[in-house]
């Protein structure tokens, strides 16, 4: 499929824009979206009603291969270390190391070690349907999905803003940048209702 736009962001974070029209009457702007972003991140994004979206399901996807994209090292690392604090913001950032069987790692090491002991136990459990098994992966995974919208206000002004998760701040900055590519590169289709 040929995009209008595509940016890669960190953690495996793309937007795409798939399509972009604006009615040449009344202005109204209608943005197709896809994207790959940090699963943890949907219901964030679900709060969003005025917002058409869709993404791949756990159920759809054989757990061997999810696990074992993880031990390929294709997984979810967190974009932001920042320490618990009360409230829905985390503290400030740190890289201080996690003390774990006796072992000093660092917070990317005991990331991975967590990620690989999952995929391995959803291996040995393969016999068991993916939406048991592939659950625990969620952590460590990211989804594909689909966003369609005329309203973005609301979106950009809450998942942009700096004490916005560091995950879907890092989704909402990739999609914007996408949409003023197109923007800035004049695909924009003008349509002549509306």
């Amino acid at each position: 499929m040929k995009y209008l736009s595509e940016v890669k962001g960190k953690s495996g974070t793309i937007a795409r824009v798939v399509a972009y029209s604006q009615a040449k009457n009344s202005g109204t702007k209608l943005i197709t979206f896809e994207y790959e972003a940090y699963r943890g991140i949907l219901s964030e994004l679900n709060t969003h009603g005025i917002l058409c979206k869709n993404a791949e399901r756990t159920r759809a996807v054989p757990v061997v291969n999810r696990a074992q994209k993880i031990l390929e090292g294709d997984f979810y690392t967190p974009i932001s270390w920042g320490l618990n604090q009360a409230g829905m913001v985390a503290g400030e950032e740190s890289n201080e190391s996690i003390d774990w069987n006796g072992e000093s790692l660092t917070p990317e090491e005991f990331w991975k070690q967590w990620a690989e002991e999952n995929a391995k136990r959803a291996i040995a459990a393969k016999r068991y349907h993916k939406q048991v098994v592939g659950r625990p992966l969620e952590g460590f995974t990211t989804v594909k999905g689909v966003i369609t919208a005329t309203e973005w206000d609301n979106f950009w002004h809450l998942r942009k803003a700096p004490d916005a998760d560091p995950a879907i701040k890092e989704l909402a900055d990739c999609m914007w940048k996408a949409k003023c590519e197109v923007e800035e590169k004049g695909l924009v289709e003008i349509l002549k209702a509306g």
